[in-house]
C-alpha cells in the first residue's frame, strides 16, 4: 500500500516550516509483527530523492489457560477438591480478561474463591473479571465439595475458559484450544458389608440339672466382610458376646473388652474374614428362643453394616428322653374254643361258630324279652 502527495513548488518559508503528513491505518492480528514504513521525497531541482524509514511493532496478545485439581486418583463423596487455574499472558497487555469456570453436577458449595471471583448459584459458574493484564502468569484457585449423592465411577468434568477482546480468544464463541481447559475428578464409592455364620445351628443340653453338658460345647463364629471400591480407613468390627456364651479366643488380633470383641484395621484394602470361639454355658443359655449374635462393621468411608446368625438349644429330655413305654399288646384271640359234649367229653368248637351261636342266643333272648313285655301289656 502506498500514498502519493503532489505539492507543486514549495517556497522557502514552507520548506523551513515543514510539511506534516499523517497516515492512519487499523491493524489486526494478521499484522502481528514489526511493521516498517518508508517515505520518499523528491523534487525536480533535487539532486537525489530523500528517503527516511521508521517501524512500529504490532503486538498481538495471547492468553492460555490451564486447569488442574489436587485429587490423587479417585475421590470420595463429601471430599473437598482444590482447583487451580493458571492464566498466561504473552505480548500483552491483554485487555478486559475474563475467566469463567463452569462447575458440573456433582460439585457444590465452592469456597475460598481467589482474586474476587463470584459464584452464580443458578448458572453454576464462577466468574473472574481481571481487567487488563500484562505479560505473566496469573493463578486463580477455589475449593468445591463432591456431592453425597454421586455414584461409583461418575466423572465430574469441570470446564474453564478465558477471553480477551484483543487476544486470539476475543469471546466465548471464538475460543481457541489454548483458551479453555478441563479438569476431571473420578468418584469412588466404597461399600463394606458383613456376613456372619455359626459353626452349629443346634446345641443339645444333656445330664441332670446339677451337671448339665452342652454338645457341642464350643461354637466358632466366622465374620466375613466384603469390600468393593476400596480401600477404606479405620475399619472396625465389633461383636458383643450374647448371654449363654463365654469368650474363648479370637483370630487376627481380636480383643475382648467389656464383653465386646473388637477388630481394628487402620487401612482395609481387600475382603477377608475373622473368627472367634465361645464356650456354651448350659445354665444361662436361652431355651425359650434362639440366641442371636450380631456383629457390626464400620469405616470412615462407609456406613455401618450388620451381620448376624443364631443358634437354638434343646434339652435331651424334651426330645423324648425317658420315654413312656409302649402299651402291652393284647393277646391274640384263639382260633378255637374247648367245651364239654353231652356225655361230658371235651369238644373243640371253631371260634367263628361259637360267635355265631352267642349272637344267635342274644337274638333269641331279645325275642323272648319282647314277648314277655307284650304279655305284660
Amino acid at each position: 500500500m502506498s500514498i502519493d502527495c503532489e505539492f507543486g513548488t514549495l517556497g522557502v518559508t514552507t520548506m523551513e516550516a515543514g510539511i506534516v503528513i499523517r497516515v492512519f491505518a487499523d491493524t489486526d492480528r494478521t499484522d502481528c509483527a514489526l511493521l516498517e514504513n518508508t517515505a520518499t521525497a523528491d523534487g525536480s531541482n533535487l539532486g537525489a530523492p530523500l528517503t527516511r524509514s521508521d517501524s512500529i511493532l504490532v503486538k498481538c496478545p495471547t492468553i492460555e489457560l490451564e486447569k488442574a485439581n489436587d485429587a490423587a486418583g479417585s475421590v470420595l463423596p463429601g471430599s473437598t477438591v482444590t482447583y487451580t487455574l493458571t492464566l498466561t499472558v504473552d505480548d500483552g497487555p491483554a485487555e478486559d480478561v475474563e475467566v469463567i469456570d463452569t462447575m458440573p453436577i456433582g460439585l457444590e458449595n465452592p469456597t475460598n474463591i481467589s482474586d474476587g471471583g463470584v459464584f452464580d448459584n443458578t448458572a453454576g459458574t464462577i466468574t473472574w473479571n481481571l481487567g487488563d493484564l500484562d505479560d505473566g502468569e496469573y493463578t486463580l484457585t477455589y475449593q468445591a465439595v463432591v456431592s453425597d449423592d454421586v455414584e461409583q465411577g461418575d466423572e465430574l468434568v469441570n470446564v474453564a475458559s478465558a477471553t480477551s477482546p484483543n487476544s486470539q480468544c476475543p469471546d466465548l464463541e471464538t475460543l481457541g484450544p489454548d483458551c479453555e481447559d478441563d479438569s476431571i475428578v473420578i468418584v469412588r464409592v466404597p461399600t463394606l458389608v458383613l456376613d456372619k455364620v455359626a459353626s452349629t445351628e443346634l446345641i443339645t443340653i444333656t445330664g441332670p440339672n446339677d451337671a448339665m453338658v452342652a454338645s457341642p460345647s464350643v461354637v466358632t463364629w466366622t465374620l466375613s466382610y466384603t469390600l468393593t471400591n476400596g480401600p477404606v480407613t479405620n475399619a472396625v468390627i465389633t461383636d458383643e458376646i450374647p448371654v449363654g456364651f463365654e469368650f474363648l479366643d479370637a483370630s487376627d488380633g481380636g480383643t475382648l473388652v467389656d464383653g465386646v470383641v473388637t477388630w481394628t484395621f487402620p487401612t482395609l484394602t481387600e475382603s477377608g474374614s475373622v473368627t472367634f470361639r465361645t464356650t456354651v454355658d448350659p445354665e444361662t443359655i436361652s431355651r425359650v428362643a434362639p440366641t442371636v449374635n450380631v456383629a457390626v462393621i464400620d469405616s470412615d468411608e462407609t456406613p455401618a453394616d450388620e451381620g448376624d446368625d443364631s443358634v437354638r438349644v434343646t434339652r435331651e429330655a424334651e426330645l423324648g428322653g425317658n420315654p413312656t413305654p409302649p402299651p402291652t399288646p393284647a393277646p391274640p384271640l384263639p382260633d378255637t374254643s374247648v367245651g364239654l359234649g353231652l356225655n361230658g367229653e371235651p369238644v373243640t368248637v371253631p371260634i367263628e361258630l361259637l360267635a355265631a351261636f352267642v349272637i344267635g342266643s342274644l337274638g333269641g333272648l331279645t325275642l323272648v324279652n319282647v314277648k314277655a313285655r307284650n304279655r305284660r301289656r
